[in-house]
């Protein structure tokens, strides 16, 4: 379903010619960890001129996932939240 809702914007964006980032929220957590690969390359051609904002979980950003997007990735950030405070700090990732 996500790799056909991918494949569907992906052809409405070319076809019109409306292009603004595409933010995901958790796009691996439903996929089986032996297909992320595949989806991350369909991200990476289906919208290769396209800016992805990808808000993962940590049982997402494996290490071999991290690999995989290096050679892709502008900024990398992390939302730490903290309980006592109630707040969210945005933590550089490197």
């Amino acid at each position: 379903t996500l790799l056909l809702g991918l494949s569907f914007m992906a052809s409405l964006r070319k076809v019109s010619g409306f292009v603004d980032p595409v933010v995901i929220d958790t796009p691996l957590a439903p996929i089986d960890k032996d297909y992320r690969y595949n989806l991350i390359d369909f991200m990476s051609t289906a919208l290769e001129d396209t800016q992805i904002i990808l808000l993962v979980k940590d049982t997402e950003n494996t290490e071999s996932v991290k690999n995989k997007l290096k050679n892709k990735t502008g900024i990398r950030i992390l939302l730490k939240y903290d309980k006592s405070t109630g707040f969210t700090e945005v933590v550089d990732y490197g």
